[in-house]
């Protein structure tokens, strides 16, 4: 049942037929699954025995009176997240975790819309909400149209969606022209800043599971997606995707791309390239001592405190213990190539 809810349960049926025609065994750990199920049953029964038996693993799970603790909250208008998370005084990061639906900076710009909170938290939220003018909840910039922009450029630079723009300016068709003025939401903080937002999850994602060497690459005055993918033996695809880049919008110069050394890569002649940095990552285990903390930890392995977090899916109101393991992924070379 736990298979089909990942893969859908068409194709655990296929596969569970498949096995008793070869006369092989039928249960989930013999059947012929894609590889995200075949580790996504084994995950969850894990958390399940480490919720049942913490103390086996060193771990301890503080008790959750059996009693509301998140309260919802009617959103009338659209909100910028940082702007949540200020008037609820919580993180950023908390405002993503509790609503996961939120894949931008910003909640959408139909209203209503219900987001989740702590109940105490949500208690401040609402008295802030009273206290602030309508117009301090989201950011708006008066954008004028410039030469070569579209409205899918336009949403992929300030980190909204085709439709938004759309419906904020009354507009029925993707046209636009230059000397158009645009109403365009703009966030209040640098994108990284929203770590947990989709562009951020899938920049991390993209990241772990490339562990290894990785190329920066500054672009060059006359540099293009092909000129690039050209030099480094890649797909123009693959730097769109590692880069979230726009195929119509040109390369600014000195530009930092991310290029991951693939065998191809390996058998290029580096040693040309001269502004090309390199990255080489790895995963450590750490163990907490006495005087530890996610600060000091941080600056130790140079790593973000908020990385900490997430890489270990740390409650920032829960002390580390001593003895705790924890993973980080570093940084072990960080060079120039001459």
């Amino acid at each position: 049942a736990i298979a089909a809810y990942n893969s859908g349960p068409g194709r655990v049926q296929k596969a569970i037929r498949k096995n008793k025609r070869l006369g092989k065994k039928a249960d989930f750990w013999h059947l012929d699954l894609p590889a995200e199920t075949r580790g996504y049953v084994p995950r969850l029964l894990a958390v399940a025995e480490l919720i049942k038996h913490p103390e086996r693993y060193g771990q301890t799970i503080t008790p959750v009176d059996n009693k509301p603790q998140l309260q919802v909250v009617t959103l009338d208008s659209q909100f910028d997240l940082d702007t949540i998370a200020q008037w609820a005084d919580i993180s950023l990061d908390d405002v993503y975790t509790l609503n996961p639906g939120l894949k931008r900076w910003a909640t959408p710009s139909n209203p209503p819309y219900v987001i989740l909170l702590p109940i105490d938290k949500a208690k401040i939220f609402e008295r802030n909400l009273n206290s602030h003018p309508k117009n301090t909840r989201v950011r708006w910039l008066r954008h004028k149209v410039t030469s070569g922009e579209s409205l899918s450029f336009l949403a992929h630079k300030f980190k909204t969606t085709l439709s938004q723009i759309k419906s904020i300016n009354n507009m029925s068709s993707n046209l636009i022209k230059v000397g158009d003025y645009l109403i365009v939401p703009l966030a209040q903080r640098a994108e990284n800043d929203y770590a947990l937002s989709e562009n951020e999850r899938e920049k991390r994602r993209l990241n772990s599971k490339k562990i290894g060497v990785k190329i920066i690459h500054t672009v060059a005055k006359g540099d293009n997606l092909w000129k690039v993918a050209k030099q480094y033996n890649v797909k123009i695809k693959s730097l769109v995707k590692w880069n979230h880049l726009v195929h119509d919008k040109p390369l600014s110069i000195g530009k930092k791309l991310v290029i991951w050394q693939t065998k191809a890569t390996k058998n290029k002649d580096l040693s040309k390239i001269t502004s090309v940095g390199i990255d080489i990552n790895r995963k450590v285990t750490y163990r907490v001592k006495s005087g530890d903390n996610l600060s000091t930890i941080a600056r130790k392995f140079k790593v973000r405190v908020r990385d900490l977090k997430l890489w270990n899916q740390l409650d920032s109101a829960k002390p580390l213990q001593i003895g705790q393991k924890l993973k980080i992924i570093v940084n072990v070379v960080n060079s120039k190539m001459k």
